[in-house]
């Protein structure tokens, strides 16, 4: 079960603390206590994207595959290395994979040479890249009081589509530590980090669809 971690302050479970208040008819009404609204983050936004070439390959970016605790829209830390939790008061704008999903097909927007789409499309594609988030949080690996380390690992495989052939695998990984013990140092290192790993994957899709023979027309 994921609890929610304080980065200053207590653990403030992440279910609704109700209050019992006796009517005067002998009824009891049970009302949840009003809770501050959470701040909510985003990754930095890729500049406007190149036009393609004519006839550039295309790639399917699909939804990136991950494990529970990475599905949601927290922003998720480790106590200890091990256990996975939340930060109490923040979120992302958008589920973590639906969120990196965005941050690949930006990445690949820079790129003139190859033309990056989410599916469901009725575009024909030429490739497909499959993904799975394995790590998008940072770890207090130094304790509690001590800034933590916000990793991204990614595993990603592209497929050739017309002949079903796998061109290549491998993961992606980056770490940094953050700068203070605070949300916004968190989320603004995974932001860094997130570049440096999507800038990697979309060097590695293109020179992998480069290395294929062009695809007709």
């Amino acid at each position: 079960m994921m609890i929610q971690h304080p980065l200053k302050g207590k653990i403030i479970a992440r279910g609704l603390t109700l209050c019992a208040a006796i009517m005067s008819t002998g009824c009891v009404s049970l009302l949840p206590d009003a809770a501050p609204a959470p701040s909510i983050y985003r990754l930095t936004q890729s500049p406007v994207s190149v036009a393609s070439v004519s006839g550039a390959p295309t790639v399917r970016v699909a939804m990136p595959d991950a494990a529970k605790a990475l599905q949601g829209m927290d922003v998720v830390v480790s106590p200890d290395g091990q256990r996975l939790a939340y930060a109490a008061g923040a979120r992302w704008a958008s589920p973590i994979p639906g969120l990196l999903q965005d941050a690949a097909l930006q990445s690949l927007g820079q790129y003139g040479r190859i033309t990056a789409i989410a599916p469901p499309t009725v575009v024909r594609t030429d490739y497909a890249l499959e993904t799975r988030i394995r790590a998008f949080e940072a770890a207090f690996d130094q304790g509690p009081a001590s800034p933590p380390l916000a990793k991204f690992r990614i595993s990603a495989t592209l497929t050739k589509l017309e002949t079903r052939e796998v061109i290549g695998k491998r993961e992606f990984y980056a770490e940094k530590r953050t700068g203070e013990v605070r949300v916004t140092s968190i989320v603004n290192t995974l932001d860094t980090i997130t570049q440096t790993v999507m800038t990697e994957m979309s060097d590695w899709i293109v020179e992998s669809v480069n290395g294929q023979a062009t695809p007709e027309s």
